[in-house]
């Protein structure tokens, strides 16, 4: 009996290698088994159509659209035919049925933009160019087409009427080049629809001119716009090819989609045009990070400083990138190396506060004293605004605004997921405040749990500060501390009557202006409340909240029973993992020699990072051997790989959250420290909440002690494994409308004070 897949595998071979009548005579044995399949007829077609048979290839193709009326790529190949038959009509129905089928082919976008230009249809046809571009950024021949395009249509618009003029006198009519200056005008006061409508008039007017483009990518790309903001690289480019400035904005716009490889395409055409810019070395060095190549990273930062070595950016990304491959101590030098150039630089102090709480050298005393400093410095020095004039009414229902540079792929939009999805809206209406412009399939669900969603990325701290207050925000709760992408500045501006910051950083603001900080009594215990200038909130059983994984990944046996020896696994980020702790598992790893140890993180698949952690465990006789190291990987195979590991060590004195959790939910319990501050208690909270105090030790001699003891006991750490996804699901962590009940109750508290206290004022 015939094999069709094969066969058809085959004939497609034949075809790649423009082998004809093997691939002809193997197709139409796939026809004879099946006359309709829409593959063989598809393929047929182009072989007939590369001899010359025109008629029969559209014969073809048209069987093929009948039988699978969604092949766009067929819908495509019949309007080339007839556009190469002068045909124009047909192929213009055709490519718009091919598009509608499949958007993002481009060569159906170029294909029909070239076939409009021919026309005389210019505008339709650089739309349709600009669409292929989009798709495929590095489209030479679209761009060349494109710059055609644009210099066709601004030659039409400079031909002069020589129709009747009308007796009535026209108004004067404005040049490009003064709409182009009210535009920037509009621009510079925040006018910024104003603006594009101006820029947009300017085009019509001068389509050639590309610094109207960049101007107006500009806007649209701190707006959100990213498709129109590309087409307008794109023409910057068309018009310009050897304008620096149109590759760099290109790249940085796929740099924002996460387009890494078109991306890092275009800097480095940037960078040959203009190799003495320190700027364009340090966009390289962004992409190259988020692409998982710290070397080649680090490498572009130090290009950077030897252009311009004085660059703050340059040097705290170069620190940034050593915190990622665990180098805390060189990492923290560079960033007071930076403090030396620019003593009065709050943002610098800022990432050193962030760094302080993975270091261990620094105590809970000193991070609070940093973060003291920062806020007085960062404090105003006078009212901005007056103060809120909120109703001071206990029971009413209350405007709650969240504010995060990480509503998307990232922890905290894991974490507040459930929180928006069980809000109770009688009670409270929710505003979400976003700062920055990434925006995935996490962005979409969580804007959809909104009632209210804004996006202040282009907003000074004096606009964020006048929205919430034109919000009527009654909490405004802050999501980010001193991570990356915050708002605090805006938060000492004090817009909201009651303040508090939760989930996105592990320490004090620092903050006179942040109210309240929400904990638990695990990572804040009474004791520690003198580390805080915020007053502690807490929830009765976790600060945090966990949504499983959505992706259905099996937790399977225990790895031990099949290959007889342990492996411990940590999949924290690399910067956690300091050489105190590596000591700390060096010694469980002697103890329990046959053991092994998995660690995965970001930039672990490059060879300078794999050299420095196994020089770390050598110093501790550890041999490679008896290491695994690995990358980062797509979500699936990060969970999936937690079916080899039987024993999770987590680090300190940054605990993990989210991938002791993750760990957790694939079956991999948990050896953790119990800290000296919030960072490092994390992993008590969550142990606590399981009902798995055995695996929390308050010493590094117990931390190794019980991993030596669990790996030696293989047939409870089995039956320990089976239970725990279940166990998580039914405890505290995962209960979703029992922690936003908690957490409104918090609220309603703050609220109920600060309602006290407006009228203690008054009396």
């Amino acid at each position: 009996m015939m094999n069709i897949n094969k066969t058809l595998n085959n004939a497609d071979a034949y075809l790649h290698d423009n082998r004809f009548p093997e691939a002809e005579a193997l197709y139409q044995q796939a026809l004879d088994h099946d006359p309709d399949h829409p593959h063989a007829l598809h393929a047929l077609a182009l072989i007939n159509y590369q001899r010359g048979n025109t008629t029969l290839a559209i014969e073809l193709l048209e069987r093929c659209i009948s039988v699978k009326a969604d092949f766009a790529d067929a819908y495509n190949n019949l309007a080339n035919i007839h556009a190469e038959l002068n045909q124009p009509n047909l192929a213009i129905t055709r490519y718009r049925q091919a598009i509608e089928l499949n958007p993002n082919q481009a060569a159906a976008h170029y294909n029909l933009g070239v076939l409009l230009q021919s026309r005389q249809q210019l505008p339709d046809a650089v739309h349709h160019i600009q669409q292929a571009l989009a798709i495929k950024p590095d489209f030479v021949k679209a761009r060349n087409v494109l710059r055609e395009i644009l210099i066709q249509l601004a030659q039409a618009t400079r031909k002069p009427d020589h129709r009747t003029e009308p007796t009535i006198p026209k108004q004067p009519r404005l040049t490009a080049e003064e709409l182009c200056k009210r535009a920037a005008l509009s621009q510079k006061q925040g006018r910024n629809d104003e603006a594009i409508t101006l820029y947009r008039q300017a085009i019509t007017i001068r389509p050639d001119l590309a610094e109207t483009y960049n101007n107006l990518g500009n806007i649209l790309v701190n707006k959100g716009r990213f498709r129109e903001s590309l087409a307008c690289f794109q023409s910057v480019i068309a018009l310009e090819p050897d304008n620096f400035i149109g590759y760099s904005q290109l790249s940085s716009l796929l740099r924002l989609e996460k387009r890494w490889e078109d991306s890092a395409t275009f800097i480095q055409l940037a960078i040959a045009l203009e190799p003495q810019r320190s700027q364009l070395y340090l966009n390289f060095a962004l992409i190259l990070r988020n692409q998982g190549k710290l070397q080649d990273a680090a490498t572009m930062c130090k290009r950077a400083l030897q252009l311009e070595p004085d660059s703050i950016n340059a040097s705290l990304l170069l620190a940034n990138i050593l915190d990622i491959q665990g180098q805390l101590k060189a990492a923290d030098e560079l960033r007071r190396r930076v403090k030396l150039i620019d003593p009065q630089n709050t943002d610098v102090d800022a990432t050193l506060l962030m760094t302080m709480n993975y270091n261990p050298e620094y105590s809970a005393e000193e991070i609070f004293e940093a973060a003291k400093t920062w806020g007085i410095r960062t404090n105003p020095k006078k009212r901005f605004m007056p103060p809120p004039q909120n109703v001071p009414d206990p029971r009413r229902r209350l405007r709650v605004g969240y504010v995060s540079g990480d509503f998307n792929n990232h922890p905290v939009g894991f974490f507040i997921e459930p929180i928006l999805r069980f809000h109770d809206r009688v009670n409270y209406e929710i505003f979400c405040y976003y700062n920055d412009l990434k925006h995935d399939e996490y962005t979409e669900n969580l804007q959809r749990f909104a009632d209210h969603w804004r996006n202040t990325t282009e907003q000074s701290s004096e606009a964020f500060a006048r929205t919430v207050r034109q919000d009527d925000i009654d909490i405004l709760i802050d999501l980010s501390g001193h991570t990356q992408n915050n708002r605090l500045k805006a938060f000492a501006l004090k817009p909201a009557p009651v303040q508090a910051t939760w989930l996105g950083y592990i320490a004090t603001t620092g903050l006179p202006a942040m109210d309240y900080i929400i904990a638990d009594r695990f990572v804040i215990p009474i004791e520690d409340e003198r580390y805080f200038v915020e007053k502690v909130l807490r929830l009765p059983h976790s600060f945090l909240c966990f949504t499983p994984p959505s992706e259905d990944i099996e937790v399977m046996p225990l790895p031990a029973l099949q290959t007889g020896n342990i492996t411990f696994g940590c999949f924290n980020k690399a910067s956690k993992l300091t050489p105190e702790v590596i000591a700390v598992w060096s010694n469980i790893l002697s103890a329990a020699p046959t053991s092994r140890l998995f660690l995965k993180s970001k930039g672990f698949d490059e060879e300078s990072q794999r050299a420095y952690y196994l020089q770390l465990f050598a110093e501790h006789g550890i041999s490679p051997e008896r290491l695994k190291f690995a990358g980062s990987s797509p979500y699936e195979e990060y969970l999936a790989a937690y079916n080899e590991v039987d024993i999770g060590l987590d680090p300190f004195p940054y605990n993990g959250g989210t991938t002791t959790r993750e760990a957790l939910w694939m079956g991999v319990p948990t050896i953790t420290l119990r800290g000296e501050r919030f960072a490092g208690r994390m992993g008590e909270g969550i142990m606590m909440n399981l009902g798995l105090k055995e695996l929390v030790a308050d010493s590094r001699e117990e931390y190794i002690a019980k991993a030596v003891d669990l790996a030696a006991d293989i047939p409870s750490l089995a039956a320990v494994r089976g239970g725990l996804r279940e166990r998580l699901l039914n405890s505290p962590l995962c209960d979703g409308p029992r922690f936003t009940r908690d957490l409104e109750n918090a609220y309603r508290r703050m609220w109920e004070t600060w309602c006290r206290n407006q009228a203690d004022a008054r009396t």
